[in-house]
């Protein structure tokens, strides 16, 4: 049973009223505009890995009974990355080169995925991609916040995860079709693709802020 309320619930917006409300956050604020793109941008291209590994895999001659085993590695090496991630901005200098030092590390691992069947480098590969690539969304999040009012937080947030979906979903569309002309030049689009991001960015150390 649940508690006994003793107050008014307070009236909930429709999702669609805090949708628009995000998005106009996004449109007054050009830094979080800057942050939301890098995130939703490259997350879109790296994430194609989740689903690409296992055809990559097979192709080098894995058998599909060890998938499991080396999706699960590839989550280790997420939460390594993650653990080590204000070491690792130290060691490159700043939270904008190891931004973009993740994204050019998974833009290469997946054009090299495109070059080699060798079974040991393809695994290595992949879970650099997973490593680098999809655990810079945790980092963006942080630096995200310190830009979004304490009372606009959830809906913005909302909104760029609303957008980063949206970017998945036309991403795996069209890696879909890719891969039906080729897997592994798919997989030197797509890292050409991060690696052209990465050189765009206008994400700039002040902006990084946790």
């Amino acid at each position: 049973h649940e508690p006994t309320a003793h107050h008014a619930a307070a009236a909930r917006d429709s999702y669609t009223r805090m949708l628009f409300a995000g998005m106009r956050r996004l449109r007054a604020a050009p830094v979080l505009r800057l942050l939301a793109f890098d995130m939703v941008a490259i997350n879109a291209v790296v994430w194609t890995i989740i689903w690409l590994y296992q055809p990559l895999c097979t192709a080098a001659g894995l058998d599909t009974v060890w998938f499991g085993s080396i999706h699960a590695g590839m989550c280790v090496a997420q939460i390594a990355v993650l653990h080590g991630a204000e070491r690792l901005e130290a060691w490159v200098g700043s939270a904008r080169r190891w931004l973009v030092a993740s994204a050019v590390a998974s833009g290469l691992a997946l054009v090299a995925l495109g070059l080699t069947q060798w079974l040991p480098a393809v695994v290595g590969l992949c879970t650099v991609v997973e490593a680098f690539g999809l655990t810079r969304g945790a980092r963006f999040t942080a630096y995200l916040n310190h830009h979004i009012p304490s009372a606009e937080r959830a809906t913005v947030l909302s909104t760029v995860s609303m957008l980063r979906t949206l970017a998945i979903v036309v991403g795996q569309l069209v890696t879909g079709q890719l891969t039906g002309w080729s897997l592994h030049g798919t997989m030197v689009t797509l890292g050409l693709s991060a690696l052209v991001l990465a050189w765009l960015t206008r994400v700039e150390d002040q902006h990084l802020r946790a």
